[in-house]
């Protein structure tokens, strides 16, 4: 397979990616949609300043977890293929958005290999095991 073919298919796979996960996000609008507006009802009963301020701490812890993630990833690959920040945020939300396809969130490590430089990606499967099991304790 010739570098042209690879990146072609590379940049194919990305884009059916990106059309499956907004396919599920509007299926799943689709089908609860009820249970938005149930919710649109119960925010009207809310201070709004309130809802406001509690919605952009969450927003921004929610940025900063992915950030850490990130840094996380970053340094688990250091050893193997060194990562620039910007590369390893790439890896890091093609990982999230696969793993929403995919049963026990496998697909995560698949999505963040895409972004490694041609390795041995079974080098960097236990690290990244290892990081994963010590996020769950």
């Amino acid at each position: 397979m010739t570098a042209a073919a690879k990146k072609l298919f590379s940049f194919l796979l990305k884009a059916g990616l990106l059309v499956l996960a907004f396919v599920f996000i509007y299926s799943q609008y689709i089908k609860k949609g009820d249970n938005l507006k149930e919710f649109e009802k119960a925010l009207d009963a809310l201070n709004h300043t309130h809802v406001i301020i509690v919605m952009t701490v969450v927003v921004f812890l929610m940025l900063a977890n992915w950030f850490v993630e990130c840094l996380k990833w970053k340094f688990i690959t250091e050893r193997f293929a060194p990562l620039t920040v910007w590369r390893s945020i790439e890896g890091v939300f093609c990982g999230l958005t696969w793993a929403v396809f995919t049963p026990n969130r496998i697909g995560e490590y698949g999505g963040r290999v895409m972004f490694l430089p041609l390795i041995n990606v079974c080098t960097v499967f236990s690290p990244w095991l290892l990081g994963r099991l010590a996020k769950t304790w």
